[in-house]
């Protein structure tokens, strides 16, 4: 079974016993404007909208699932995202 980048950095943060908690910035407050105009999001599209590299997209996706504030749904076929 493979996981994906998202899933991997949620399980590296809660091993490391990292927290949920984030800051809200700049990044999160573009992501959440686009939630609003759209129902969800893949992380290609956040990569793209919000011009970010994968890594960091990556990062911003992790830390808004491990907060609450996102839901991670996954298909046969792909992952995207939406508000909790």
């Amino acid at each position: 079974v493979l996981a994906s980048p998202v899933m991997m950095d949620l399980l590296k943060r809660e091993a490391e016993g990292q927290g949920a908690r984030i800051r809200f910035g700049e990044r999160e407050r573009a992501l959440m404007e686009v939630l609003a105009s759209r129902p969800r999001v893949t992380l290609l599209e956040v990569q793209q909208l919000l011009r970010l590299q994968r890594r960091l997209a990556v990062r911003l996706l992790s830390g808004m699932v491990g907060a609450g504030v996102l839901r991670m749904h996954t298909t046969e076929t792909e992952e995207f995202f939406t508000l909790a």
